[in-house]
């Protein structure tokens, strides 16, 4: 993963959201936004920062494991990598994190539905549990 650190910026990662965002789905742009959101945490331990930057990075990479322009599978592998992340790194995300990223989400979409993000939610929590980063 260390090798999709060099795609990630404030500004390609903005660009992806704004530009394939709703092609991409709610659980990956929600997931994505979570983790921005979560970099501005001062608790967050450097190894975890990392990791949110690799994420962030083969997200807004087209080219990676299942290229982004296959219709129906090219962001799968991208919901993947995001909420393994999200997992690694639970501890540290804070509910300023997850309501910036809700706010975002509803704005970028439109909606109210919520469901796909309380259960990225539900998994946030499930992670804090067991397998989160030291």
């Amino acid at each position: 993963m260390v090798e999709y650190e060099k795609h990630y910026s404030d500004s390609s990662f903005q660009g992806k959201i704004k530009k394939y965002g709703k092609k991409a789905g709610m659980k990956a742009v929600y997931s994505g936004l979570v983790l921005y959101y979560s970099l501005q945490n001062e608790k967050m331990p450097i190894k975890s920062r990392l990791a949110i930057i690799a994420a962030l990075g083969y997200f807004i990479f087209a080219m990676d494991a299942v290229p982004d322009i296959l219709i129906g599978m090219g962001y799968t592998d991208d919901i993947t990598v995001l909420m393994g992340t999200l997992m690694l790194v639970s501890k540290y995300v804070d509910e300023e994190a997850k309501q910036k990223a809700r706010n975002r989400v509803i704005s970028l979409f439109g909606i109210k539905d919520t469901e796909a993000m309380d259960n990225v939610d539900k998994g946030l929590r499930l992670g804090d549990k067991s397998q989160a980063m030291p």
